[in-house]
């Protein structure tokens, strides 16, 4: 679907929704029409027009009335902040001070401190509920979208202890969502689970896909729906789900033969290394026919490489253990440093952080802009495979190593679902410890039996223990500094 400008785009997105008659979300027996979107859009508008490139917060869990405001941000020109209210308030604090917002749009009541921010700061308050039930509807009016205007900014952990806001334009995240749409065989009508905190750039790749093929939202609202979704999927005809491998693992712990039922047509999968014991359980136990493995972040506007699994996949990179990354999405430009580390340059490179930090991520190179990912990488006959964050190597009795090297072979091994290691002192000496999962325990004679064919001796675990199940931050990926305090507690005792 080719977009040449962010004006191109936006009228595209304004024109599918005001057209189609298809339902644009689906709860449960709750069910919301494009034409009903449409309409709270332009009563969301009426707080909106007539601001351009204004900072706005959406402070509001997910639902329908979400939605329609993220859209109704995005097309009157403004710039979208999306903020959870169930994440601690001191952090949302921090992430609204450093925002500097205009206007606050509020789904659910606005925690004291924040609501104490706004009035001191002069920023409107204003609930979707009072917009949605006046009726006023103002039509948008498309002003003028620059390439280079904020559309988004995300917020991430930052080295420093505040969060780190990072600047999406139109042009950084546009080309994604026409790569999508080119590359994965969605139909129209589909059912679009969504299982993530809309601050987590992974929604970037659903929102638009969604609404440009007449498809319908489906969000989990309950913790266990996003914890445990494969109820939710089966119960609401979920066909698209769009995740981090983590949530795999979870559904398989949940039904480890599969289940017949589900309507799942479509897996995307990014966020984590996709380990290929997942991948067979999504051919062979889901019967999942298309899944996709993506590469990103945040910085560059969401994904720049896709690889389409097949289940050749798994003989052929069973010395590695994971999916690759596959190929660089059109119009991105890659190249390693001479440590290996994946650079990106084109247009989907945010112009920086909020706060200017991080500036040594940015490179230029003969003339040319760079970022820095952070990852290893290694080119195979031009499909790359991801080895790990630079600073996920560790060194072992002088031998340097990849963690994640370890965690593939122990997830391998019979009775371990999933596999967390970290360097530990054990015996006054760094070693690997490793955090199991899995429906029985191992001895850690067991383990070193099971694996010191395949793994030289200083990358086999010098400890392991069980946990009952992975800890996951708020964008549902594995919490390894929590596995790694929860050890050093029971060392403790």
């Amino acid at each position: 679907m080719p977009m040449t400008t962010a004006l191109d785009f936006y009228k595209t997105l304004y024109g599918t929704i005001s057209n189609s008659s298809r339902n644009a979300y689906v709860y449960s027996d709750e069910k919301y029409s494009y034409a009903d979107m449409r309409r709270e859009m332009m009563c969301i508008n009426s707080a909106l027009s007539g601001k351009s490139r204004k900072r706005i917060v959406l402070f509001a869990r997910k639902g329908f009335s979400t939605y329609n405001a993220l859209f109704a941000i995005l097309l009157s020109g403004n710039t979208w902040i999306p903020i959870n209210p169930d994440i601690p308030e001191a952090r949302n604090l921090d992430m609204i001070c450093l925002a500097e917002p205009e206007l606050i749009l509020v789904g659910d009541e606005l925690s004291p401190k924040i609501a104490e921010y706004a009035a001191a700061n002069g920023c409107e308050v204003i609930k979707l509920e009072d917009l949605i039930s006046t009726g006023e509807e103002t039509e948008f009016t498309y002003e003028d979208f620059a390439e280079d205007d904020i559309a988004i900014i995300f917020f991430t952990s930052g080295s420093t202890g505040l969060p780190k806001g990072v600047l999406m334009t139109h042009g950084n995240y546009i080309p994604t969502v026409g790569n999508i749409l080119d590359l994965l065989p969605y139909q129209k009508g589909e059912v679009f689970g969504d299982y993530h905190d809309l601050g987590f750039v992974l929604s970037v790749s659903y929102l638009f896909t969604c609404v440009l093929t007449e498809s319908a939202f489906c969000p989990a609202i309950e913790d266990i729906e996003r914890m445990a979704p494969i109820t939710h999927m089966i119960k609401n005809k979920v066909t698209v789900l769009v995740t981090v491998p983590s949530t795999m693992a979870r559904i398989r712990t949940m039904k480890r033969d599969g289940t017949g039922d589900h309507s799942l047509r479509i897996i995307c999968l990014a966020g984590e290394p996709l380990h290929l014991d997942i991948l067979e359980y999504c051919f062979d136990k889901l019967e999942v026919d298309d899944v996709f493995d993506f590469y990103g972040s945040t910085e560059v506007g969401c994904w720049i490489f896709h690889h389409p699994c097949s289940r050749e996949d798994l003989d052929k990179y069973g010395d590695l253990g994971v999916v690759p990354i596959g190929k660089p999405l059109p119009g991105n430009g890659v190249r390693l440093s001479e440590q290996d580390e994946l650079l990106i340059s084109g247009p989907q490179i945010t112009p920086g952080y909020l706060s200017g930090e991080n500036a040594e991520k940015f490179l230029d190179i003969d003339g040319e802009r760079w970022f820095s990912m952070g990852d290893k990488v290694l080119d195979r006959d031009g499909v790359y495979i991801c080895k790990g964050r630079l600073d996920s190597q560790v060194k072992i009795d002088g031998y340097r190593i990849e963690l994640m090297d370890t965690e593939a072979h122990l997830r391998s091994l019979d009775g371990v679902d999933q596999a967390v290691c970290f360097v530990a002192k054990v015996g006054g000496h760094n070693a690997i410890v490793a955090g199991l999962v899995g429906p029985r325990e191992i001895r850690i004679q067991e383990v070193r039996e099971q694996v010191k064919e395949k793994l030289p001796s200083y990358m086999i675990p010098r400890k392991v223990f069980f946990i009952e199940k992975v800890p996951l931050n708020k964008s549902g990926k594995i919490d390894r500094i929590a596995v790694q305090a929860g050890y050093e507690e029971m060392e403790k005792e």
